[in-house]
């Protein structure tokens, strides 16, 4: 069972075992709406368990030294200091917990290397940048044209540059469905 058309798409072409055999449900959750303009010129990054930790931190310690602002996604069930220590940010760090549209009003794009929140922002229409680094888990990012990559020596005010993509939210939330439907019509 997959949020939209795109993530049958994608169990299509990496699954043997599933392969033709997703079944379109609706999204899990509530999709969010539309993330507000930003006003702000921070980029989101979000904790990443499995990201090789020390590329982004120096990506971080990148856009501090260029005076760019990062509001930290961190997760509640890791410790928070633990997440700003792999990211090397200090105690004082904007860090947020949960996407309300003060945080979505507050910056101007996201960047990560595989988290569901880039594909959640760029479904409610934020820009996204993947961040090359030695873990190419994300790499349907840019290979289907979801979100730009960004990479070691790119320069750190790009990523508040990024332009949205229209054509990539429609093509994450695809027609909508309900679930209840769904799962109604697969049972009988």
């Amino acid at each position: 069972l997959v949020w939209s058309d795109y993530w049958k798409d994608v169990v299509d072409r990496y699954s043997s075992q599933y392969r033709g055999r997703a079944v379109v449900g609706g999204p899990l959750r509530p999709t969010g709406s539309d993330a507000p303009e930003a006003e702000g010129r921070s980029v989101l990054i979000p904790y990443e368990a499995m990201a090789p930790l020390a590329e982004l931190a120096a990506y971080v310690r990148k856009l501090s030294v260029a005076g760019v602002p990062v509001v930290f996604k961190a997760r509640r069930d890791v410790p928070l200091a633990a997440q700003l220590r792999a990211y090397g940010l200090k105690s004082d760090a904007r860090v947020v917990y949960d996407l309300t549209a003060d945080v979505l009003r507050e910056v101007a794009s996201a960047a990560g290397t595989y988290s569901t929140v880039l594909f959640d922002l760029i479904g409610r229409g934020k820009p996204a940048a993947l961040l090359r680094t030695s873990f190419d888990y994300g790499h349907l990012l840019v290979e289907d044209g979801l979100a730009d990559e960004f990479c070691p020596d790119d320069a750190p005010q790009r990523l508040l540059n990024l332009q949205s993509r229209p054509d990539a939210r429609a093509r994450l939330r695809g027609v909508e469905r309900r679930l209840r439907d769904t799962l109604a019509d697969e049972l009988a």
